[in-house]
C-alpha cells in the first residue's frame, strides 16, 4: 500500500508533514503524534496562564489586591499571595518557579593594569615588609576619559597578618585625581603565598571594583591572585585577565614535591625592557620618599586580611599618597 501522509496543523496556519507507513503502525502513530500536539497545545496554554500573574513591585503606600494569586518583589525577597480554602497568605518564596532561572555573571569594562602600575605596587610591598615585616595595601583609581591608572597610597597601619587603610585619606579630594574613580585595591601577604582570605572576601563584599593580593614579596617570582567584585558578588580570574606584563613562573615546591597537589600557586615575574627597569628603579625610590612615610607598624599581632578605619585627617598626608 502506498505511503500516506499525516498532517497536523500549528497554530491553525502552519502544516507539518510526517511521513509514515500505512497500516496498524501508521494509525499507532498517528495517534501518538496528535497527542504528542496536543501535549504542546497545553503546555503552551499553561505558561501563558501561569505568566498572567500579576509581580508586583513592593513601594510605599502600595495597596495589594486582596484576591487572587500573585507575586510581590520586594527589599527582602520574592514573596506570593495564596489565596485557599482556610484564608489567604503572603508568603516567601526562592524564586518564581514557572521562570527560567537568570545566569548572574560579571562583565568587566576596565582595560588591564599597566606594567608600571603593578611594578609601583610590588616595589612597595618590598619595602614595606623589609621595613616592618608587614603587610600594606594601596587603592586602584581610573580616569575612564584618559583611560589612565594611578596608585594611591593611603596612611595605614600594618602587621605581618593585616592591613588598616585610613578612609579619610582615601585621595578623593586630591586636585590630581579629579576625573578618577576608585576602581579597585592592592595589598600584599609578605612571605607567604596569595589568596583570598576570609577577612579579604569580607572586606571587599561591599567594595566594588578589581581586588589583587600579592604574596611572597621576599621573592623574585611573587605570587597573585585577582578577582572582581560586583554587589557581593565575586568573580576569580587569572592575574594575566586584568595585568599587562606578567610571565608565569614554575612553581618550584609543587613540581619538586612526590605528593599530589591541586592548589598551586601562581607566581610571576614582569617583563621589562631596559627603559622600563629604569622607571621601575626611580619609582621605587619615590616610594621611599613619599609613601613609606605613611605606613606605621602596629603595636600588636596578626588579625588577618586588610580593614579601614576612620581616623581622622589631619592633613598632612598631602598628595605623597598619589603615583
Amino acid at each position: 500500500m502506498a505511503d500516506e501522509t499525516v498532517k497536523k496543523e500549528d497554530d491553525g496556519t502552519n502544516e507539518v508533514k510526517e511521513q509514515v507507513q500505512a497500516g496498524p503502525q501508521s494509525e499507532a502513530l498517528t495517534m501518538v503524534v496528535q497527542a504528542q500536539a496536543a501535549h504542546v497545545g497545553q503546555a503552551e496554554e499553561e505558561e501563558e496562564v501561569a505568566l498572567s500573574f500579576p509581580i508586583y513591585h513592593m513601594k510605599k503606600g502600595i495597596q495589594l489586591p486582596e484576591t487572587g494569586m500573585y507575586f510581590v518583589i520586594g527589599s527582602n525577597g520574592i514573596f506570593v499571595h495564596k489565596p485557599s480554602k482556610i484564608g489567604r497568605s503572603l508568603v516567601p518564596v526562592e524564586g518564581i518557579s514557572f521562570l527560567e532561572r537568570v545566569p548572574s555573571f560579571i562583565m568587566p569594562s576596565l582595560p588591564k593594569l599597566p606594567k608600571r602600575v603593578v611594578c609601583q605596587a610590588v616595589a612597595f610591598f618590598r619595602q614595606v615588609f623589609h621595613t616592618h615585616r608587614s603587610e600594606a595595601g594601596v587603592v586602584i583609581y581610573y580616569n575612564a576619559d584618559q583611560k589612565d591608572f594611578i596608585l594611591w597610597c593611603p596612611r595605614q597601619k600594618v602587621s605581618s597578618g593585616s592591613c588598616d587603610y585610613d578612609r579619610n585619606d582615601s585621595g578623593q579630594n586630591e586636585p590630581a585625581l579629579r576625573g578618577y574613580n576608585i576602581v579597585g585595591t592592592i595589598h600584599s601577604h609578605c612571605d607567604f603565598q596569595a589568596f583570598h582570605s576570609g577577612v579579604d572576601v569580607s572586606d571587599e563584599e561591599l567594595y566594588d571594583g578589581l581586588h589583587i593580593t600579592i604574596g611572597n614579596v621576599d621573592k623574585d617570582a611573587f605570587s597573585m591572585c585577582s578577582s572582581f567584585v560586583q554587589h557581593k558578588t565575586r568573580e576569580v580570574v587569572e592575574p594575566e585577565f586584568c595585568c599587562l606584563g606578567l610571565i608565569r613562573q614554575e612553581d618550584a615546591w609543587a613540581s619538586k614535591s612526590q605528593w599530589i597537589s591541586f592548589n598551586r600557586t601562581n607566581y610571576y615575574t614582569l617583563d621589562l625592557d631596559p627603559e622600563e627597569q629604569k622607571l621601575v628603579q626611580e619609582d621605587a625610590e619615590s616610594i621611599r620618599k613619599f609613601w613609606m612615610p605613611k605606613v606605621e607598624k602596629k603595636s600588636y599581632g596578626w588579625t588577618g586580611g586588610m580593614g579601614f578605619h576612620s581616623k581622622k585627617n589631619d592633613g598632612s598626608g598631602g598628595n605623597y599618597g598619589l603615583f
